[in-house]
């Protein structure tokens, strides 16, 4: 497990410092990623990090595989600022696929799996409007005319129609906001359906997803309508989703504080000939200094 843990975290810094030097080069075209070196290493390094700690800590989890897998794969847009023709190619073609990962990381939270019908449909829809739909586009898509004035050369271009690469991306914009609003709703349910102790527990990545969610919409939107508000909506979505994974690591730790706790609570307990401090054990397992988790004996 080390090692593997060892060798993706050599890959990750590897996949950061390839990315920054794309994010950071001369080009003759707008890229399509305008964030700069700081904001594209912080988040895909944030994920990868915690991604490599949720791994190393709960290794059954899926959540450390998927940080990890949304670290890798944001760095991956960044071949959409590639002056190589393949390079760009397969960028674009992937540019999106990092928000697949987001989608099942706040759906799954914490178990790492898609329990409902709805999760797994609004992941598997995402995974369709971020490949499928992208790839069907460029199809049809002249770089020039379609995807930005001056990029290099779309290999996968078969026949140009601006007019239907042009529906077909807006329509993956659409569709986009569309299901970050039902997994924004799905949210809102989960945090009102949920006890005040579950909502304690989950409460940073509801947030932090939930916000997240919220300006996917808004880009997404933004773009849709020829972006009105400029880049202002990209970059809060970048800062917003550098967020998650650190969220994500302190519920997964504070879990694991609390299972010590507990574990130490029982050691104590057996030791014991007699219960009589009870309470006092528990508001110390708990944390509670003054005692008030002594209600949970009565």
């Amino acid at each position: 497990m080390r090692t593997k843990l060892a060798v993706l975290a050599a890959a990750g810094l590897a996949a950061g410092a390839g990315a920054a030097w794309l994010a950071g080069q001369n080009r003759n075209f707008v890229p399509y990623q305008t964030v700069g070196v700081p904001a594209c290493l912080l988040v895909g390094w944030s994920f990868i990090g915690c991604g490599l700690i949720a791994r190393q800590q709960r290794p059954g989890n899926r959540l450390g595989p998927v940080m990890i897998f949304v670290g890798f794969a944001w760095f991956a847009t960044f071949l959409t600022d590639a002056n190589n023709p393949l390079l760009f190619t397969f960028g674009t073609a992937v540019q999106s696929v990092y928000l697949v990962g987001f989608a099942y990381l706040i759906l799954s939270f914490p178990s790492g799996r898609l329990h409902g019908r709805l999760e797994q449909g609004l992941v598997w829809s995402a995974l369709a409007v971020t490949t499928v739909v992208p790839i069907a586009a460029m199809l049809a898509s002249d770089s020039g005319a379609v995807l930005c004035p001056g990029c290099p050369a779309n290999l996968l271009e078969v026949g140009r129609n601006d007019g239907l690469a042009n529906g077909l991306f807006q329509a993956q914009r659409l569709v986009g906001t569309a299901l970050a609003v039902t997994a924004a709703v799905l949210l809102v349910g989960r945090w009102r359906w949920a006890s005040p102790a579950q909502r304690r527990a989950v409460a940073p990545v509801l947030w932090t997803g939930g916000a997240t969610l919220v300006t996917v919409a808004v880009s997404s939107v933004n773009d849709a309508a020829g972006q009105p508000l400029g880049q202002p909506p990209k970059l809060v979505l970048f800062a917003a989703i550098a967020t998650l994974p650190v969220a994500v690591l302190v519920v997964l730790l504070q879990r694991r504080l609390a299972r010590g706790a507990v574990a130490g609570l029982v050691v104590e307990l057996g030791g014991r000939k007699v219960a009589s401090d009870l309470r006092g054990a528990l508001a110390r397992a708990l944390g509670d200094p003054v005692g008030g988790a002594g209600v949970l004996v009565r």
